[in-house]
């Protein structure tokens, strides 16, 4: 798609158990579901530091406007932090 990539890219995340999988602090944890840890794919981009996790909190999470069901007011909050608007 012609887009440059810097590697590690940053995921922003607002789970705590998805931050588990860039550290390997919780093996056992909830992501267990979503990723299948035996998968090489799976290892090699935690091994090589492809990708790097950072815990915001959920109320700065851009991500939520596309992915819940929000009040009109927390829709407009991300909006506007989407867009740049300062209020």
């Amino acid at each position: 798609m012609g887009v440059k990539v810097d590697y590690p890219f940053c995921v922003q995340v607002d789970s705590k158990q998805a931050c588990s999988f860039n550290y390997s602090t919780c093996p056992k944890s909830d992501i267990r579901g979503s990723f299948d840890w035996r998968e090489d794919w799976v290892q090699e981009i935690r091994d090589l530091s492809v990708v790097k996790t950072e815990y915001v909190r959920s109320c700065q999470n851009l991500a939520d406007i596309l992915t819940k069901c929000l009040s009109r007011l927390d829709f407009v909050r991300l909006f506007n932090m989407i867009s740049g608007i300062v209020v």
